[in-house]
């Protein structure tokens, strides 16, 4: 929707005389200002309808054209009316100009033509039979009703002094505070009619990070006093334990009991962690040992399991040793050499170099060497009935809830300018080393992790997860990651997350910006259970 505001409008008539009078042009030059609903000019070319009616509103228009590529620069424009439809009217009433561009309607209210298109009326001028010479005009005198030619006196001017914008719904109106050689032309353009609202623009772009605050005052520090007991003082930043929720001190307080305060909005306490909720127990896989038997001299020691992958039963053959010199008569032979002991070495790996009696772990089961041997897998070759390698002990059934080794726990750690964490121990450090990592054996699911915070700096919290530890393992969010405010704020990041046995987890904590190392100085609590 467009708005459109009349300047001014003058009708130029040709006063020139031959002995073959031509009679006036019958085109009004019509000069107007457009603007869009929000009140900014047009820079465009448009399609403009004009259109002459007897009425200030309703009605068949008595001419109208439709002008095709009227040129708007800066909202202002000029059209030459009658240029496309000439003008035939006799000018003899009250018109008044009705203005549509594009497919918009007719803008509201009609413009009242001032006296200036009314000269077409100077047609009467045809019917005088005087033609004036070079260089004189025609002068009409009032005293005698009458035309005559007279010569042209001084240079004639006509100036714009000032536009005012004049009510909405009243007329046009002009007026001269020059002189009649002089004209100073002052315009009243009454106020159109409101538009309606336009579209909302598109948001503006974020504005520029303002710069970080100045540090807050260092908070108590906090320290942790076991559990609530009715007969102690607690300052301001003890924490405490009651019945597996963790709380922390916002006032000095005795007697106040932490759950029912918190539960009662009562100010003294502040919840720490929630306890968590308890896992179904797993099944306990035992280990027995069936029958032990000697075997010859110079075999390979065997292990069997007579039980279940879930109650192994061990029976074990070890090959006898060498027979002793024998002695003297009576005498008790020397005791033979020890067989090989049992040796675990961890995880098989290909590029290790194992002896009779080396015991492994691979993909959750355990085996024992029979022989010397390099790159032989044991599963591989226990599956093939190798000779090589024995079953020690068969990965056990998974529980319906495993025992992860990661139970509901809370640790405080001091923040410094380090951004990886242990998540279950206060160790800190720059990179990614091994202690940095906590081992996940079985599969586990953590549920919620919590965070509170007593640092000067907003901080990220984002717990990683790499199916190896040490520098340079390839860390992957695990989802659990949440933005804590600074100093007595704390942020939740909700699961569920299921975590692969085998894997390391570890915490990376930076400013806000989730890259920066933190530069301020407090204390983090951290709260989660993988069970």
């Amino acid at each position: 929707m467009m708005r459109i505001f009349l300047l001014f409008a003058v009708a130029f008539l040709l006063a020139g005389r031959s002995p073959a009078v031509a009679a006036p042009p019958a085109t009004i030059t019509y000069q107007g200002y457009l603007s869009s609903a929000t009140g900014q000019a047009i820079n465009s070319t448009v399609t403009m309808t004009l259109a002459l009616y007897a009425a200030p509103t309703g009605g068949t228009p008595l001419w109208s054209e439709q002008q095709t590529a009227v040129q708007v620069v800066n909202g202002a424009y000029s059209v030459l009316m009658g240029s496309v439809t000439p003008i035939s009217l006799p000018f003899d009433a009250t018109y008044y100009l009705g203005v549509a561009v594009g497919s918009d309607a007719e803008m509201t209210p009609r413009q009242e033509l001032s006296s200036v298109p009314y000269a077409f009326r100077a047609t009467s001028a045809d019917k005088l039979n005087q033609a004036c010479a070079d260089g004189e005009v025609l002068k009409y005198s009032t005293a005698s009703s009458s035309w005559s030619c007279a010569v042209a006196v001084g240079t004639q001017t006509v100036a714009v002094g000032t536009t005012t914008t004049g009510a909405a719904g009243t007329a046009a109106s002009v007026t001269n505070s020059g002189t009649g050689s002089a004209a100073v032309l002052n315009f009243t353009i009454p106020q159109g009619a409101p538009g309606p609202t336009g579209a909302a623009g598109p948001t503006g772009a974020t504005g520029a990070t303002g710069t970080t605050g100045a540090t807050g005052a260092q908070g108590p520090p906090v320290s942790f006093m076991g559990t609530w007991s009715s007969a102690t003082t607690y300052a301001t930043g003890d924490a405490v334990s009651e019945n597996g929720t963790s709380y922390i001190a916002l006032t000095m307080n005795i007697n106040t009991d932490p759950a029912a305060d918190v539960a009662g909005s009562g100010g003294h306490w502040a919840v720490l962690a929630l306890k968590g909720t308890n896992g179904t127990n797993g099944v306990a896989a035992t280990v027995s040992v069936g029958t032990t038997t000697t075997g010859a001299a110079g075999t390979s020691a065997s292990v069997t399991n007579t039980g279940t992958s879930n109650a192994a039963v061990l029976n074990f053959i070890i090959p006898a040793g060498a027979t002793g010199a024998t002695g003297a008569t009576g005498a008790t032979g020397a005791t033979g050499p020890q067989g090989p002991p049992v040796s675990f070495m961890g995880t098989w790996s290909s590029s290790t170099v194992y002896t009779s009696g080396n015991a492994v772990y691979e993909n959750g089961t355990s085996y024992i060497a029979l022989a010397v041997n390099y790159n032989v897998d044991p599963a591989a070759d226990v599956a093939g009935s190798g000779t090589t390698w024995a079953v020690l002990a068969l990965k056990g059934a998974s529980g319906s809830s495993p025992d992860s080794g990661i139970p509901f726990t809370t640790v405080v750690r001091t923040i410094s300018s380090y951004v990886y964490f242990n998540p279950v121990q206060a160790l800190v450090g720059a990179s990614s080393t091994d202690n940095m990592f906590t081992w996940v054996p079985s599969s586990c699911t953590i549920s919620k992790l919590n965070v509170y915070s007593k640092y000067s700096q907003d901080l990220k919290v984002d717990l990683q997860s790499s199916t190896t530890s040490g520098t340079g393992a390839s860390l992957t969010t695990t989802g659990l990651s949440c933005t804590v405010l600074a100093d007595g704020n704390s942020c939740t990041a909700t699961g569920p997350v299921v975590v692969s046995g085998g894997s390391f987890l570890i915490f990376h904590i930076t400013q806000s910006d989730g890259t920066s190392a933190p530069s301020g100085s407090g204390y983090l609590w951290t709260a989660f259970g993988c069970l």
